[in-house]
């Protein structure tokens, strides 16, 4: 009964993981069906998408209430903003070392932000 139910579990995990398009998900995001854009980028972070990784992250950054058409919301979570952005930058956006350096300054850490503005300078001069 044991197997059956990890069975169950891993195959079900792995159709979800099919199922998930960046398109979708961006689609979604610009129509305004952020439970659906947040599932989308969601799976496809975990798997490893550094542009779902972003999205995800910039969603975390300000969150997003309850709306008259949805009850759905998604708290602001600075840790996972962090998180999200540092994967993205691990394999390459720019864009998010860019963002991870500016929220630092914001911040008042310059030691930080010093950190991830270089790595702003050397994703982009990488390839030049």
């Amino acid at each position: 009964m044991k197997k059956l139910l990890i069975i169950l579990l891993l195959s079900s995990s792995f159709i979800s993981s099919i199922n998930a398009d960046y398109k979708v998900g961006y689609d979604s995001l610009t129509k305004g069906d952020y439970k659906t854009a947040y599932e989308e980028f969601l799976d496809l972070a975990i798997r490893g998408d550094n542009k779902a990784q972003y999205r995800l992250a910039q969603l975390y950054r300000d969150g997003i209430p309850p709306s008259e058409n949805s009850s759905w919301e998604l708290k602001k979570d600075v840790e996972k903003f962090i998180f999200w952005h540092t994967k993205a930058s691990e394999q390459g956006t720019i864009e998010s070392s860019f963002v991870l350096g500016s929220f630092y300054m914001k911040q008042g850490d310059i030691k930080n932000s010093l950190m991830w503005y270089k790595k702003t300078s050397q994703l982009f001069f990488k390839d030049k």
